[in-house]
């Protein structure tokens, strides 16, 4: 009975390990995606008989031990689409859902394929992911280097054009061809970014485990900058995974 045991347990590790390959292979397009991995562990032996110093001992099987990320940096897309941002550097995107109530969720990503959508009513267009949710940003004040509050990014529609630079500056373009820098791409980074919780293969929520988020404005320290233009591609290795599948 315990060597079917053991060999179950074998079998449903190589599911889970398949499983976790087969999303890898399936992500290889997905923008920024995180390839991860599994790791076993053999289970403790026990005594076949027990109070007896000289007694075999066997295997219990495999477990879990559990599933690591990989955060090395993807390749970069040049897209030529001005709303398109990748990162080079450690930081993360902010973006706030709004749920029901008036209030807000935060997650943080590294997909910056974003785009603006218009408000009619405010004739502001505020600058969103493909979840609909708005992207973070720091009002930037008339004094020279000085940032203001922390929130969604929004442009009004009187701007002929919009951009945004590697230093994540969005700024708009009036009809007389004066330029406003009107707001700074905000990016967090964490103490243990092992410890986000991901709730999409896209998206990602601070823990106790990760720390808290430190923000700050892109291009300045370790959360490093955002190049417009171009999208951040997945770090699936197909080589690495295809071999583990064989394997």
């Amino acid at each position: 009975m315990s060597s079917f045991y053991t060999t179950l347990t074998g079998l449903d590790a190589f599911h889970t390990q398949i499983s976790q390959i087969s999303n890898n292979m399936a992500n290889l397009e997905t923008t920024a995606y995180k390839s991860n991995g599994i790791s076993f562990e053999e289970v403790l032996t026990e005594t076949m008989t027990l109070n007896s110093a000289t007694s075999p001992v066997a295997g219990k099987g495999v477990s879990i031990l559990g599933s690591s990320t990989s955060w090395e940096q993807g390749d970069l897309l040049a897209t030529g689409n001005t709303t398109d941002l990748a990162i080079t550097g450690e930081g993360f995107f902010i973006v706030n859902d709004e749920l029901a109530g008036g209030t807000t969720a935060t997650y943080y990503t590294r997909d910056g394929g974003f785009q603006y959508r218009v408000d009619p009513a405010t004739s502001q267009a505020t600058l969103l992911n493909d979840y609909g949710m708005a992207v973070q940003g720091y009002v930037m004040d008339p004094a020279p280097g000085a940032l203001g509050a922390l929130g969604d990014i929004t442009v009004p529609t009187s701007y002929l054009r919009t951009d945004i630079n590697d230093d994540g500056v969005v700024s708009g373009t009036d009809a007389s061809g004066t330029v406003t820098n009107l707001f700074q791409l905000a990016l967090a980074i964490f103490s243990s970014k092992d410890g986000l919780n991901k709730v999409n293969d896209g998206l990602y929520i601070a823990t106790s485990a990760s720390g808290n988020a430190q923000v700050a404005a892109a291009g300045s320290g370790q959360v490093g900058s955002s190049p417009s233009g171009a999208l951040e591609l997945s770090n699936v290795d197909m080589a690495s995974e295809m071999a583990d599948l064989v394997i």
